[in-house]
């Protein structure tokens, strides 16, 4: 079957859109009729009805719920496929996402060096609180607590991450908690509302608080946070208790805003993944941008 003309999808999902041919005719500058003849013609050449027509009202068929979906997201690739054709010869432009954990504590310190070394490139952020699926039509780039598993996707390990308990100072001082570590049960935990019981399980996988019964410290008071984030400027702030990775927060423990508390514990190890379209690997921004990443992991994680 061979694809219908793009004026006629356009046309089709103006009218989808708004289930009106009139109201699809005034964006078109056209007349009703002539926007219905281009539906008709459509639903001709693909052999199905995408309309149900009333005597004042239409509505979507299923088969035209299908091709909506279809058309609107197959629209929203090629005017950033266009976009980025039209921009090549202008300043290029990388867009970026990055939960705002991993924004504030690692990317943002360096990311004024990969800007000063391609002043040609324009990043535009996207910070998010909590994890979102890739979507190719606002990122190009984006770095992940874990792989998404998608056809078309490159998902690159970047760098492992080490699940630590740490805490404030001031709290470290007021429990004690460097010579006596039960003192934690003291403490408030601080925890994120997505990994809830991250916490105990920390605890509990190397029996890091002997004698003490997986009851109670399942049942210890908890400060839930909707992101991590929240959680970790809880801590520095002296709340509680709280889970954090290394090496993103190496500069908050080399400046004694947080201190370690216990072991580190090799059961809590994980990676930040680099995740971009198959297609866009050697694009000239992209591809500037993902090694400079991995220079300064390497950088980070050698320090």
């Amino acid at each position: 079957m061979s694809v219908p003309p793009l004026n006629s999808l356009k046309t089709f999902m103006l009218v989808a859109q708004s289930l009106s041919f009139k109201d699809a005719a005034d964006k078109l500058f056209l007349s009703p009729s002539a926007v219905s003849r281009q539906i008709q013609g459509l639903e001709r050449s693909m052999g199905v009805a995408l309309f149900t027509r009333g005597n004042r009202s239409i509505s979507l068929t299923a088969e035209g719920e299908t091709l909506l979906g279809g058309v609107k997201q197959a629209f929203a690739v090629l005017d950033a496929t266009l976009l980025k054709v039209q921009s090549a010869g202008d300043q290029q432009v990388l867009r970026v996402g990055a939960q705002q954990y991993f924004s504030n504590n690692w990317l943002f310190p360096r990311l004024s060096e990969f800007i000063q070394q391609h002043p040609e490139i324009e990043i535009q952020f996207a910070s998010s609180q909590v994890y979102q699926p890739f979507d190719e039509t606002a990122l190009d780039i984006c770095i992940r607590f874990s792989p998404e598993q998608k056809e078309g996707l490159c998902c690159e390990p970047f760098f492992p991450q080490q699940a630590i308990l740490v805490a404030a100072p001031s709290l470290v001082e007021k429990y004690n908690l460097l010579d006596q570590f039960s003192n934690v049960l003291g403490c408030d935990w601080l925890t994120v509302r997505s990994q809830s019981s991250l916490l105990q399980q920390w605890f509990l996988s190397e029996d890091l608080l002997p004698g003490v019964s997986r009851q109670v410290i399942d049942q210890h008071s908890h400060i839930v946070f909707d992101d991590a984030q929240a959680a970790l400027t809880a801590a520095k702030e002296g709340l509680g208790v709280v889970l954090a990775a290394r090496p993103l927060i190496n500069d908050l423990l080399e400046s004694k805003q947080l201190i370690q508390l216990g072991a580190d514990n090799p059961l809590f190890t994980s990676d930040y993944y680099l995740v971009y379209p198959q297609g866009l690997a050697e694009h000239e921004p992209l591809r500037l941008f993902r090694d400079w990443l991995i220079d300064q992991a390497s950088a980070c994680l050698t320090e």
